[in-house]
């Protein structure tokens, strides 16, 4: 029933060409076949891996940022870059010729974080939302994967695997190519609504829970939700599959006053203390576009997407590294590349490489003569295996070697191996 829906993060991986890996949803109750009953479904997976990492020295004279390798050799079992996940569907009888359903997903982790005394497992719930679909199209409204960058984390290969780790024993997951390929698009309340296929093409507007626009200052006030829309088209042809996209991002936010801070080598934009008459409010917008294409032929798939954009981050969107130290918007983009071909029915060979690039602000040219350079690009290069064992079992193994360069021209590399495993329910 899910199938029709927006595509979130859960739906798409019940779908997605994964090695053949086949999604076995658990009825509790009721039919959904049948438009006169109520349905309550259950579905979910849980994963492991086995992590290594041997990552370079910090260099001097830099800020480490966001996605910083960490130096020397460690490793960790862990999550990858999806949590688990156990999730309850819920639909309600057709009613006026309207579906309406309804999902509640958590999102578990399993890391202890380098410590055995440990009590901090996140349980995330990523979603939780309902949605009405008719002949008019669908209306949904909760918390559900964001468009803006949305289907560049659902097709990257290493959306079943690890990519690049990031800390190896953070809290939170690794993170595949968000921060070198593409940013994290996050899970956000947010009502939208989603035109009926028109011959393959399906246009979709959001409404977003506004978010402060932050980095080195912050501009928090938001008088209205961000916005973002999507353009997709996707069509099956004899042998294979094609699918576009075309998404963007609109959020506005206001500094009311301007960092408590005095002008220095680092930060010589930085404005007068807060509550200074001379100091007007600044605005802030944050804009960004991404788009993509995927075509799949005889059990080969290539992909190539990317975005850019100023006041939306190097890594996770908008609250970061945003704002530069004077508060001005910083500009990114980057790009994913990537080649999957099924060498078996069972096996799935993988290869990509994506990069984030920062453009490098009046500010954080200051700040680079200070000794405190800005990271200029971060590259990830990532091979994979993914072998289903059993339609519900699925084990892979991925290596990831990571590069980040700063504006000083210094440099830092990790290697990383992991192998892991995939149970579907």
């Amino acid at each position: 029933m899910f199938k029709r829906l927006v595509p979130t993060l859960a739906a798409a991986l019940l779908v997605a060409a994964t090695a053949g890996a086949a999604h076995a949803e658990i009825t509790l109750f009721g039919s959904k076949t049948d438009a006169k009953s109520w349905a309550f479904t259950t579905d979910g997976f849980l994963n492991t891996f086995l992590i290594y990492q041997d990552g370079g020295k910090t260099p001097a004279g830099v800020n480490p940022g966001l996605g910083s390798i960490v130096p020397g050799q460690s490793s960790t079992i862990r999550t990858g870059l999806l949590p688990g996940l156990i999730a309850f569907n819920a639909k309600a009888p057709t009613v006026n010729g309207v579906d309406i359903t309804a999902r509640l997903g958590f999102y578990p982790q399993i890391q202890a974080g380098g410590t055995r005394t440990t009590f901090s497992s996140q349980i995330d719930t990523r979603e939780l939302w309902f949605a009405a679909e008719g002949a008019y199209g669908q209306v949904l409204a909760g918390k559900a994967l964001n468009l803006f960058q949305g289907k560049s984390i659902l097709t990257d290969m290493t959306l079943f695997g690890v990519g690049d780790p990031g800390g190896p024993k953070s809290p939170g997951t690794t993170l595949g190519h968000i921060g070198s390929g593409y940013l994290y698009a996050e899970f956000s309340p947010n009502i939208r609504y989603t035109t009926p296929s028109l011959g393959g093409v399906k246009v979709a507007v959001s409404l977003v829970d506004p978010s402060k626009i932050a980095g080195d200052v912050a501009a928090t006030v938001t008088k209205s939700p961000a916005v973002e829309a999507e353009i997709t088209y996707a069509t099956k042809f004899t042998g294979g599959s094609v699918q576009t996209w075309v998404n963007g991002i609109y959020q506005h936010a206001k500094r009311n006053a301007s960092p408590a801070v005095a002008p220095t080598a680092a930060t010589p934009f930085a404005l007068a203390t807060p509550g200074s008459p001379a100091t007007p409010a600044l605005d802030v917008n944050a804009t960004g576009v991404s788009g993509g294409v995927q075509v799949g032929f005889a059990g080969a798939e290539l992909l190539a997407s990317g975005f850019t954009g100023k006041g939306i981050g190097s890594l996770l969107l908008l609250d970061t590294d945003s704002l530069d130290a004077a508060g001005k918007e910083r500009k990114s983009s980057g790009f994913l590349v990537q080649a999957t071909y099924m060498a078996t029915t069972t096996t799935k060979l993988g290869v990509n490489y994506g990069m984030n690039i920062m453009e490098e602000t009046d500010a954080d040219k200051a700040a680079r003569a200070a000794g405190a350079a800005e990271l200029k690009n971060r590259g990830a290069l990532t091979v994979g295996v993914y072998q289903n064992i059993t339609p519900a079992w699925q084990v892979m193994a991925e290596y990831t070697h990571t590069t980040n360069k700063w504006f000083n021209d210094a440099d830092q590399k990790a290697n990383a191996f992991s192998v892991g495993t995939f149970f579907f329910f």
